[in-house]
């Protein structure tokens, strides 16, 4: 029987008390060589404390931005930092910085034609613009993201748009 519970207790040594997902990314950050992986996992922890501990967020996310800097695929590497910035700014109601973030993202992605993210990108801040009352704007990117999904024929998609259009101007 004591073999059983000491073996118990072990085990449960073992995985009550492991490290979370933030500790063993921000352990890993330690051991990682490149600037664009530390960047990327800078990301990850930030996204991971944005609802613990938001003074360590923003030291994650400046540590992105650093990191992203320094890489080699500079203007690639910030734009995906400016995108995943936004996204944890948008999921704390901060819509103004947000709108930042995602509009600097976009500009790269403009320059570059990489047509997926300026799609996705372009309904984000139609829906933040929508969300900061300013329709003009809103309706500018819902009738650009609109005429994407006419286009490519994704009738589900066509009717999300539609129905945020909708929204907007009732």
């Amino acid at each position: 029987m004591k073999k059983y519970l000491l073996l118990f207790f072990l085990i449960y040594l073992q995985y009550g008390f492991s490290q979370d997902n933030a500790r063993l990314l921000i352990d890993s950050l330690n051991f990682v060589k490149t600037h664009k992986e530390k960047s990327r996992l800078s990301q990850k922890i930030a996204f991971k404390l944005k609802d613990l501990d938001w003074k360590r967020t923003l030291k994650y996310i400046n540590n992105s931005q650093v990191e992203a800097k320094k890489s080699t695929d500079k203007k690639l590497n910030l734009a995906i930092h400016y995108e995943n910035t936004a996204d944890i700014y948008y999921s704390k109601e901060v819509l103004d910085v947000a709108l930042e973030y995602y509009q600097n993202a976009y500009n790269f992605y403009l320059e570059t034609h990489n047509f997926i993210k300026i799609h996705k990108l372009e309904n984000d801040l139609a829906i933040i613009y929508a969300r900061l009352n300013n329709k003009r704007k809103a309706i500018f990117y819902f009738n650009k993201i609109y005429s994407y999904q006419v286009k490519a024929k994704d009738s589900i998609e066509l009717v999300k748009v539609l129905n945020n259009l909708g929204t907007l101007l009732v």
